[in-house]
């Protein structure tokens, strides 16, 4: 009955993209990714919020009040060594991010796409 519980947050398969949960449970043993999933806090409708997404700028605003984003982030040490290991641009999982923030946000990137148009 989804009458009387919120609707559960959408969630992207980290496992689509070679990472399995197997791997994620072993880069927080390592101390490379925090080992609690973090959460934004309501995002407001005013201003836009900055996103990064592999190089590209990207100003979200919700399309309806009490949005939350719900990640995973490196600990101090993984993000020194991720660029150490530098950047590999992965076009299927930014294609998948943005359609799932598109599901509950205007985007517009900084070259001035839109990536939808719900507005």
């Amino acid at each position: 009955m989804q009458l009387l519980r919120p609707e559960p947050p959408h969630k992207l398969s980290l496992g689509h993209y070679q990472l399995s949960y197997t791997d994620l449970m072993l880069l927080m043993d390592l101390g490379l990714i925090l080992r609690t999933e973090l959460e934004s806090g309501i995002i407001e409708m005013h201003p836009a919020m900055p996103f990064t997404l592999q190089d590209t700028q990207y100003m979200l605003t919700p399309l309806h009040k009490g949005m939350r984003l719900y990640y995973y982030r490196f600990s101090p040490t993984g993000h020194e060594l991720a660029k150490l290991v530098g950047k590999r641009v992965h076009p299927d999982y930014h294609h998948a991010i943005c359609a799932l923030l598109a599901e509950g946000f205007e985007m517009h990137s900084d070259i001035g796409d839109t990536v939808n148009t719900h507005a």
